[in-house]
């Protein structure tokens, strides 16, 4: 139970969250809890009519020696802990050792997690680790079911919203059940929806009448300057909050324009770079409302005006390391929007500008943490955009100084796991490189190093679920790297680094059934299973393992997930079923999975920004057709449809890893003229 001497909450988050921290930490101490409610006893003590006190250390840091001693003594004081979750936070050593305090102080006490951008558990795969938000305190070496409540708040756009956020948050504080606030505070903000919606309108209209009063004369101009910024933060962060769940989008596009107007009129050359700061801020709120209501242009155009904003404030105080980081920022969203939507050319300049101003950073402080991940962040944005678009030159270089970075700091970092399992990450992103720079030999290479790098600095972790996890990607890509080879000792080898891996898929599966990363990892370890079965000359096996990994796809949570890797799983499954049934003699039926699979993959392709991605499937799918036909007797055929592959995959042949340039090869080799006699 909270006392007079001490703290309801703690929250823990990054200098550059600090916005999200003061937001969360204000609208819990005003929530007031509806009048029902007050007065319960629940597991966390009486229901308060108020949220209070709740620690943020930038206002509630008492008179101490350090800021240590302070903290760690708000910690012990207080009953809960509220960690601000994005990817800065995850980075930050001040948060993580916060978390690991508050363990050793109050070993019962529950830890909410309040997620403000990037993704829950990203670090989990390759696709993008650096958008983890969970810090790696609350991930190493723990079951999140055990550590966190379960009662996590998203205040994402496209999770809870601030709002549900806020009232999860509350909820799990006191000990109620979510059902028990949501629907009094619904009826509550209903109520107060057309009082609100008015309130706004006027506001929009004093703004506009304050615009005009800031022109006329200079002493006058400044003081409603200030009132009419403080009204844009006002209708900016808190309108928006209470009236995008009702529905009043309409309110927010008037609030827009006229902040659009205000700042239209200003001279930018008389702003200061705190002022620059403001107009970012309100700039890049307006752009991602745009982008949360699906206008992509005007998000596009306010993102422009926030990059001017912080562009100008560096251009005054070019060796301020805050000015350098937001203006960071700022160049990494401009870039990240054309990035998702395939336009690398005009992400490009954003991203290299991003990279450049991470390494000034470093310049300033070499000690810091946190800019020498800031410049990792630019190695890897760089790296991965010039894989995409098949400089892989730059793109061995820009993963080749990612590594050199993290090497040098993994002694620095608070978790070496987390640090070692960063490398392995990177050695991933350098294997495709390899294996299209150099081939087969050069991938299967540095596949092992992976592998030795477990051995060697991880070989510990039997708890550690996620490292686990995480050591199969090299033994699956090993394995499909022999599999591409006919010859019968590496598929003997494949074979068996396979069948090895299904104990502990099996065992991930049975710790975490709802995981669906690790869920669709284990569905490909079955099929490439059943793959090797097939190139072996084992259907019945091959049989038993693709039933497997159709079991392990038949789950809800599985079956309604769309994206580029659900539907190559999907594919493959098919194809792999086809290939059974081929062997089989089952003719007929590997026909209809055939061409269905086929005609599908032939329209995806046409369709995605990216076809290269599931380059292999469509030559796997193209080629076992074509073998179909010849088990026929009709060549012809056979040679037409390899022929269309060859067509088709031929722009997008130095884009193949080693699986997807075998098929094609095949493809090309059997491809050939064929003579009169087989034509008969």
């Amino acid at each position: 139970m909270t006392t007079s001497n001490r703290f309801r909450a703690f929250i823990s988050y990054n200098h550059t969250d600090k916005s999200w921290a003061s937001r969360i930490h204000r609208d819990l101490e005003t929530y007031r809890l509806p009048a029902r409610l007050v007065g319960q006893v629940t597991s966390r003590g009486v229901v308060p009519r108020r949220l209070s006190p709740i620690f943020r250390d930038r206002d509630d840091l008492p008179a101490a020696e350090s800021l240590s001693e302070a903290v760690q003594d708000a910690l012990g004081r207080s009953d809960s802990l509220i960690v601000i979750c994005s990817p800065s936070g995850a980075q930050s050593r001040w948060v993580n050792e916060e978390i690991v305090t508050f363990r050793r102080l109050n070993p019962d006490g529950p830890i909410f997690t309040a997620i403000v951008a990037g993704i829950p558990m990203a670090s989990l795969g390759a696709d993008q680790p650096e958008r983890e938000c969970f810090p790696i305190a609350l991930l190493d070496g723990h079951n999140l079911e055990d550590t966190l409540e379960p009662l996590a708040a998203d205040f994402r756009p496209d999770g809870d919203g601030r709002r549900i956020g806020l009232i999860k948050l509350v909820a799990g504080l006191l000990g109620l059940r979510l059902d028990q606030i949501v629907q009094r505070d619904l009826q509550r903000r209903q109520r107060r929806v057309t009082a609100i919606t008015t309130a706004s309108l006027v506001l929009v209209l004093i703004m506009g009448a304050m615009t005009m009063f800031a022109l006329s004369a200079q002493s006058e101009a400044e003081m409603r300057k200030a009132q009419a910024e403080d009204l844009i933060e006002f209708m900016l962060e808190d309108l928006r909050v209470k009236l995008e769940p009702v529905g009043r989008l309409d309110v927010l596009d008037a609030v827009g324009d006229k902040v659009v107007e205000y700042y239209a009129i200003q001279d930018l050359e008389d702003l200061t770079p705190d002022d620059m700061g403001r107009r970012s801020r309100a700039f890049l709120l307006l752009g991602n409302i745009d982008r949360q209501a699906g206008n992509f242009q005007r998000a596009t155009e306010h993102f422009r005006l926030a990059y001017e904003s912080t562009q100008r404030a560096l251009v005054a105080v070019p060796s301020d390391p805050d000015r350098i980081f937001e203006h960071a920022q700022s160049a990494y969203w401009m870039g990240n929007p054309p990035f998702r939507a395939g336009d690398y050319q005009a992400a490009e300049p954003f991203w290299l500008e991003y990279q450049s101003l991470a390494r000034q950073l470093v310049e300033i402080d070499a000690a810091n943490l946190e800019w020498a991940n800031e410049d990792a962040y630019g190695n890897l944005n760089m790296g991965t955009l010039y894989l995409r678009t098949n400089r892989l030159d730059l793109a061995r270089n820009a993963f080749d100084q990612l590594l050199e970075n993290q090497m040098a700091n993994v002694d620095r970092q608070p978790n070496h796991t987390l640090a070692w399992l960063d490398i392995i990450n990177t050695h991933q992103w350098m294997s495709g490189v390899a294996e299209r720079l150099e081939g087969r030999d050069a991938a299967i290479a540095s596949n092992q190093r992976q592998i030795d790098i477990f051995e060697t600095q991880l070989a510990d972790q039997s708890d550690n679920w996620s490292a686990r996890f995480k050591s199969l990607a090299p033994e699956l890509a090993l394995s499909r790297m022999l599999l591409s080879s006919s010859a019968p000792a590496d598929i003997e080898q494949g074979l068996s680094i396979l069948t090895a891996l299904t104990p502990e898929v099996d065992a991930l599966i049975a710790h975490d059934p709802e995981n669906l990363r690790w869920r669709i990892s284990a569905v490909g370890q079955r099929l490439w299973l059943a793959n090797a079965y097939l190139l072996e000359g084992n259907p019945n096996l091959a049989r038993v393992s693709h039933l497997e990994a159709t079991r392990l796809m038949a789950t809800p949570n599985y079956e309604i997930r769309e994206g580029t890797q659900y539907f190559r799983a999907r594919s493959f499954s098919a194809i792999i079923e086809a290939k059974i049934n081929l062997d089989l003699g089952a003719l007929e039926h590997a026909d209809t999975l055939l061409t269905h699979v086929f005609a599908m993959m032939d329209s995806e392709l046409s369709r995605m920004d990216a076809p290269q991605d599931i380059g292999f499937e469509y030559a796997l799918a193209a080629n076992t057709l074509a073998l179909l036909h010849e088990r026929r007797g009709d060549h012809v055929g056979a040679r037409e449809i390899r022929l269309r592959l060859v067509g088709k995959l031929t722009p997008l042949r130095d884009y193949f890893g080693v699986p997807a340039a075998a098929e094609f090869d095949r493809a090309v080799r059997l491809g050939q003229p064929v003579s009169l006699v087989e034509a008969e």
